[in-house]
């Protein structure tokens, strides 16, 4: 589980345990420019997709990506456009 200090991700007293996929998608995401909102908004999407099938991102494919989607459209009643973000965020990376 993650442990929490700090409001920004980027601030120097941020502390957690980090697994190597989180600290690379950091640093993906910083290489693009990507604002710090948007860094949250995606980190907390993936960790969504990761608890819902009790499982790390690393060990879920493209069909656990389309399972959730449908998950967030018929169970949680999102509508299509509010999970429209949620996909890039899950791209499974080799």
């Amino acid at each position: 589980m993650y442990r929490l200090f700090a409001a920004s991700i980027n601030h120097p007293t941020w502390r957690f345990a980090m697994t190597p996929l989180r600290q690379r998608r950091l640093e993906d995401m910083s290489i693009r420019n990507f604002a710090e909102n948007t860094q949250q908004s995606y980190l907390q999407q993936v960790s969504l997709f990761a608890r819902h099938f009790a499982r790390s991102p690393n060990a879920l494919g493209r069909a656990q990506v389309r399972e959730y989607q449908v998950h967030l459209v018929e169970d949680r009643k999102l509508a299509p456009a509010r999970d429209a973000p949620a996909p890039s965020e899950q791209r499974i990376q080799p």
